[in-house]
């Protein structure tokens, strides 16, 4: 899952060698240098132009459907943009984009962005991203979209429509995940609400190629012991069976807990969680620092390293296992910013200093 306050533009990074027959000194891959070489550079989208007005850019690529790593070649990705008070989204396939959806960034529960957007996977040839807004109430909304991977035209599934039975009894939904499928498969999803002084949870997966969330298997109701505030982060980890919330109460807190058991206070994890990895590990990109904490007991913070201007996107599969996506933006002048595609496997994430 990806959250605005995660998206930075960058400044002009791309600076002539002084020497003329010198290649292009890239600023930007300069400084995550010690980073990318444990990495493998999957893809490249852009140069593609983005508005001066531009207060964040962002590239989520579309989900590779290869079966190797050796095999995957990102070319295509849907770029969001923030300007003041909405978000421009379009489907960008090498320099070429469409789309011009527009989401409003006001109204929602501070500091909680409004509007989150999941990639899923890419079927039938369709790439294909979830644009869900969470306003603290039982009326939160999703729309997929969908375009071409290879180029198109993007173009609204349905929606928007209203998360309306995902939890029985309509609760205050508090948040949602994407636990990510094989490239095959359809991607499930895990719903969290509140209700009477007890979460409530349930997991529902997409329903074909056009998204709709039927009823989910509800888990029994968990008390929670405090009043949580009307929206925050819900995941469940495949790798232990927790599941997981990371919420704002004048810093961020992180409780777990199993099937019906109490709750435990993750008092060993500081920073906002963004990601419950296949490995059991919690990820969190806040303010451009990559931390990531163990599971065990009270959460441990097992690496901190400095991003350096990388943007954490997603996991997912690439056959049968998992891997972690990053992208580089640079700006090369005249409004224009091209993006480099990297992925890690979920399993060497702890080796990145």
């Amino acid at each position: 899952m990806v959250h605005q306050w995660l998206l930075t533009a960058t400044g002009v990074v791309v600076v002539l060698s002084a020497a003329a027959c010198a290649p292009p000194f890239n600023l930007e891959l300069n400084r995550v240098s010690g980073l990318v070489k444990r990495m493998t550079l999957v893809g490249s989208v852009g140069p593609v132009d983005v508005t001066p007005d531009a207060v964040s850019v962002r590239l989520l690529p579309s989900r590779p459907t290869a079966a190797s790593l050796d095999a995957v070649k990102v070319s295509s990705g849907f770029l969001v943009v923030g300007v003041q008070g909405q978000d421009q989204l379009s489907f960008v396939s090498g320099s070429s984009s469409s789309g011009g959806q527009t989401f409003a960034t006001t109204g929602g529960v501070s500091p909680y962005p409004l509007n989150q957007y999941d990639v899923t996977n890419t079927l039938s040839g369709l790439a294909s991203i979830v644009v869900s807004r969470f306003d603290g109430t039982s009326t939160s909304t999703y729309q997929q979209f969908q375009a071409p991977i290879a180029g198109g035209s993007l173009t609204p599934v349905n929606g928007p429509l209203a998360y309306t039975g995902v939890l029985s009894g309509n609760p205050t939904l508090l948040g949602a995940a994407e636990v990510p499928g094989t490239p095959t498969a359809l991607d499930t999803w895990v719903f969290l609400g509140t209700t009477s002084g007890v979460f409530v949870a349930s997991v529902a997966s997409m329903d074909g190629s056009a998204t709709t969330f039927p009823s989910g298997v509800a888990t029994a109701g968990i008390p929670v012991g405090f009043t949580p505030p009307p929206r925050s982060f819900y995941y469940f980890s495949t790798a232990t069976g927790a599941s997981l919330t990371c919420f704002y109460l004048g810093g961020w807190n992180t409780v777990q807990w199993f099937g019906s058991s109490s709750l435990t206070e993750m008092t060993g994890v500081t920073a906002r969680v963004d990601a419950v990895l296949s490995t059991g590990d919690y990820l969190s990109s806040e303010n451009g620092t990559l931390r990531l904490y163990d599971p065990g007991g009270v959460g441990t913070e097992v690496l901190t390293t400095d991003l350096r201007g990388l943007q954490f996107c997603y996991e997912a599969y690439v056959g049968s296992s998992p891997y972690v996506f990053f992208v580089l933006p640079s700006a090369s002048g005249h409004g224009k910013y091209a993006f480099a595609v990297y992925a890690i496997p979920s399993s060497a994430m702890r080796t990145l200093k």
